[in-house]
């Protein structure tokens, strides 16, 4: 029996039966308070003044029935209570029940002295239902909690793995309910285990080897899609039951994360082996062309000697594009950067494009944005587009949809970012859209990778894709594709907007006469004996005097003992001192004479601060040709 007095409260009208009661406690020595109320009215009174711990109620009082003191639903009891009725009321005990009761009694004399058991079971059932209730409210807030993380969460029984308990997350990313999971095991959801090699991998947790476990596999969706997840496993129980709980990662964005790196990494060993190549074809192409147009100004040619060597000159210049694209994609050209609005850029140049591309491919442009500037290489930005409408057309052959999509975006802090290479901040969305036949999920990771092409071979270089990537990153911005075979192919690319800052210019402007000098000095610095020797003859040819270096310090040498020089042209890398380095001491000097760096080789962030007022700086990527290296050096010498 309970040590402290349990406090009741007596609900009945007739006091012969109301002291049969209260005998039977007495008798039975039970600590019990008894609180008695002869109606509905007196009963609420002292329900609330005696908080009592039970109620005894008869089910006929003066003004009205004593279930009116049951709550409306189940779970909103409070306080147990038995109902008391009289014989030919049993029905209404039974309802009396259903509505929350937890017992009744027939009142007879027999039955009330036997009320001090009555209360007794009533008081175990109760407790077994405060019991039941705290469960049900811990595994309540447990789901809530559970429901609040961003990770998978499974709690499964240990013996027959059959689901208990599947947060939110899980059901949304599986898509299944509560219901059918509780029908279904673990091994449901993860194809590459079976019943043996899962048991397996639980062996350590089952004989305290270790206390969890760690493991990664596949689980599979209702649609039947996959996603790769990464698994903790430790053993619990719930309601005193053995299971275990796995806290569940979808790894699929860190996989393509770990996969962007990894690429990234490659294409950027590709390009320098690439930049390495392209500074020693600039240095050939340079001789070659040089050469070849100061022979071709001979007067002893015959027409047919001078057609072949326009060819030689036109197939050099070809070979040189080819090194241009080799630059782009090791992020080595120089550029010429201005503020763009891209939204008229774009639309001009699908303006173009129309007529070029063939009218069985239906090209649409949607603007959604106000404004979006980017401080960019007009050029290099168009012939991106064009590389990538122009892969478009070759992926329709039967023609097809390509869309161009422009838009702004703002990622702040906390916000997913679509690659790794990108920060938060304001970029510019360019999307570039096909109809076409896609491209395999297994060599999407090699598209931008240099000479690396599906077509058949005399169809293409396999340099578009790598120029396009080129561009992108020396434009500090990021690139991604999206494709599946015979779905078509979108590329998402992204720009920093940003305000212009100051750069260098390249000069590519081709004359056919040449610009003559007038017999001024010219300080050639070059270490490459053929390079040398052709731009040395190429400026005696344009009417300058010379003064020969092979290094930065034999430059400087030869400055101090002239006061002649009237414009230095340096190669950037050299043996001893480069280029970089002599404008430097020049700028230490306080000198300001005019610079013209010629460079095959990739251009570093070095160069962004060196050029002011009193030393002027031309920077120029090799090869030049005869007709641009004398304009140059006329532009040079007039500021």
């Amino acid at each position: 029996m309970n040590q402290k007095p349990l406090h009741v409260l007596l609900v009945e009208d007739d006091d012969d039966h109301a002291e049969l009661i209260k005998r039977a406690f007495e008798t039975e020595n039970y600590p019990v308070a008894i609180h008695h109320a002869i109606n509905l009215a007196e009963a609420r009174r002292l329900r609330q003044t005696t908080q009592p711990d039970l109620l005894i109620v008869d089910f006929l009082l003066p003004d009205g029935h004593g279930t009116e003191l049951l709550p409306r639903h189940l779970d909103e009891r409070s306080v147990p209570v038995i109902i008391m009725t009289s014989h030919g009321d049993e029905q209404i005990a039974v309802e009396a029940i259903k509505a929350g009761a937890l017992d009744y009694i027939v009142k007879t004399p027999m039955s009330l002295l036997e009320m001090p058991a009555f209360v007794e079971r009533a008081m175990r059932e109760w407790g077994h239902i405060l019991e039941w209730r705290q469960e049900k409210e811990n595994a309540a807030w447990f789901s809530r909690i559970l429901d609040k993380t961003h990770n998978e969460i499974f709690v499964f029984d240990a013996k027959t793995y059959n689901f208990v308990l599947v947060n939110q997350v899980g059901r949304d990313n599986l898509g299944y309910s509560m219901a059918e999971l509780r029908h279904m095991s673990c091994l449901d959801i993860c194809p590459d285990y079976t019943t043996d090699s899962f048991a397996e991998l639980l062996y350590p947790l089952q004989n305290g080897e270790t206390e969890s476990v760690q493991y990664t596999a596949v689980h599979q969706r209702r649609d039947g899609s996959t996603y790769p997840v990464e698994v903790y496993l430790q053993p619990s129980q719930f309601q005193a039951a053995p299971v275990y709980v796995a806290i569940v990662l979808d790894i699929s964005e860190r996989l393509k994360r770990e996969e962007q790196m990894r690429q990234q990494d490659r294409l950027v060993s590709v390009g320098q082996l690439a930049s390495g190549i392209a500074h020693d074809f600039n240095n050939i192409m340079a001789v070659i062309i040089l050469y070849t147009q100061i022979v071709e100004r001979s007067s002893d040619l015959s027409e047919k000697d001078r057609q072949r060597l326009q060819t030689v000159v036109e197939q050099a210049s070809r070979a040189a594009e080819l090194i241009e694209q080799i630059l782009d994609f090791s992020r080595s050209a120089v550029l010429e950067r201005h503020v763009i609005e891209l939204a008229p850029f774009l639309k001009e140049l699908i303006k173009l494009m129309q007529r070029t591309l063939p009218e069985n491919i239906r090209i649409t442009f949607q603007d959604e944005t106000a404004t979006c500037k980017i401080n960019a290489d007009t050029t290099r930005i168009q012939q991106m587009m064009i590389n990538l409408m122009l892969n478009a057309r070759d992926a329709m052959p039967e023609g097809g949809d390509l869309r161009v999509m422009l838009r702004a975006k703002t990622f702040q802090p906390g916000d997913a970012l679509p690659m790794t290479e990108m920060e938060y901040g304001r970029w510019a969305h360019i999307i570039v859209a096909d109809s076409g036949s896609g491209i395999a999920e297994e060599i999407q990771s090699h598209i931008f990778e240099p000479f690396f092409t599906t077509k058949h071979r005399g169809q293409g270089t396999g340099l578009g894709l790598a120029q396009v990537y080129g561009i992108v990153k020396q434009h500090d911005g990021a690139i991604q594709v999206d494709s599946r075979p015979e779905e078509g192919t979108t590329f998402h690319i992204y720009l920093p907007l940003q305000t212009p800052d100051e750069t260098f210019t390249n000069f590519s402007r081709d004359v056919t006469e040449l610009a003559m000098g007038n017999q001024e000095t010219i300080l050639l610095v070059e270490d490459d004996e053929a390079t040398h020797e052709a731009l040395a003859h190429s400026l005696k040819l344009l009417n300058y005097r010379l003064l020969l270096a092979h290094n930065g310090k034999e430059a400087l040498r030869l400055y101090e003992q002239s006061q002649q020089i009237a414009l230095i042209i340096s190669d950037i890398v050299m043996p001893e001192m480069g280029g970089l380095d002599l404008v430097r001491a020049l700028r230490q000097k306080q000198v300001d004479t005019p610079v013209i760096l010629l460079t095959g080789h990739p251009l570093t962030n070095e160069l962004d601060d060196l050029s002011d007022d009193n030393l002027p700086i031309k920077l120029v990527q090799k090869p030049v040709t005869l007709p641009q290296l004398a304009n140059l050096i006329n532009q040079a010498l007039q500021i």
